[in-house]
């Protein structure tokens, strides 16, 4: 059976004297292993199609369990990620994190639009890298289905749109959003912080703002460093992995 499909390569390795496997995240199989013969020695698209970052459209055999490589047609590179190694080291830790959280043939359009427009936005640094990463994480989450309620609280439903910028908010990990007065001192719970009105409107934006707009805002530095500081125990209390890039990336 011949398959086509849009797909982002997020893993490649050679393996004997030039074939390759490909991981690659797919529009229409989610993620998917691909054996590409003689992909290092092709003289065709094949060659500069099966690099890690390349986005394209791929036709591939499907046999039994197997998916074998039979043309690749390149509609981004995204070779501007290879410019500076900050912008590159950032644009690999996207990778690793759709490596490590996409399971097989299980789809997630939004998932990968995310990361294509990410990738696409990185080397432009209207937001620093690490900005981004956080805001990456925050909505990635999301499509994930790991949305926190950040218009109401999590426990008594009590609508909680409207902020007063003159109070913090109650945000608990563990119940995933915000928590009203009254059910705080209720609850015996860990991991609570308690944000300013301008860090959950700038949790809003990062997981509902358009695409278009999802890089382009600005906030105060102490609204962006308790934003990026609950959004890292956020990620790591729901997704638990520990990431090779960020290691990196410290100590760049």
């Amino acid at each position: 059976m011949v398959l086509s499909m849009k797909a982002l390569v997020i893993k490649e390795f050679t393996v004997g004297e030039g074939d390759k496997y490909l991981t690659l995240f797919t529009d229409k199989y989610g993620r998917i292993e691909v054996f590409a013969k003689k992909a290092k020695r092709s003289k065709t698209s094949v060659l500069s199609g099966t690099e890690l970052f390349v986005y394209g459209n791929f036709i591939v055999e499907k046999i039994r369990d197997t998916y074998k490589l039979s043309n690749v047609e390149i509609i981004r590179s995204f070779y501007d990620l290879r410019k500076d190694i900050v912008t590159l080291s950032y644009a690999s830790f996207i990778i690793e994190f759709l490596n490590e959280v996409l399971k097989e043939n299980s789809t997630n359009r939004n998932l990968l639009r995310l990361a294509l427009y990410t990738l696409n936005e990185l080397p432009k640094k209207n937001l620093s890298e690490n900005l981004v990463r956080f805001v990456f994480e925050t909505r990635a989450l999301r499509y994930l289905g790991y949305m926190p309620n950040v218009y109401g609280c999590v426990q008594c439903n009590k609508n909680i749109e409207q902020l007063d910028t003159n109070k913090h908010y109650a945000f608990s990990i563990e119940m995933g959003g915000l928590v009203c007065e009254q059910c705080i001192q209720q609850l015996n719970l860990e991991y609570v912080y308690r944000l300013k009105a301008g860090t959950v409107y700038t949790l809003r934006h990062a997981l509902t703002a358009p695409f278009k707009q999802l890089y382009y805002f600005t906030a105060p530095d102490e609204l962006i460093n308790e934003f990026c500081k609950v959004s890292d125990r956020f990620l790591r209390f729901y997704i638990d992995k520990d990431f090779k890039t960020l290691d990196f990336i410290r100590n760049l």
